[in-house]
């Protein structure tokens, strides 16, 4: 069953400043969550928000990769 839509993207890092792409494979890592719970979005963020009820995945600048509640 599907719960997560995850959006790979560019982070910019707040402890060394660097900008920093989180891969796919890197935000289920960070997230703690099941590949075969998760679809996969690049690039169509805000319209695909719309279309779905799934918790939707980001790559954070602040490091917490706590579930959101949905």
């Amino acid at each position: 069953m599907l719960k997560y839509t995850i959006h790979p993207g560019i982070v910019y890092s707040q402890n060394d400043n660097g900008r920093h792409y989180i891969s796919v494979d890197e935000l289920i890592r960070l997230y703690h969550v099941k590949k075969s719970e998760c679809i996969i979005i690049m690039g169509v963020r805000k319209f695909f928000e719309l279309e779905n009820d799934l918790i939707h995945l980001y790559p954070r600048n602040d490091g917490d990769y706590t579930l959101p509640i949905k």
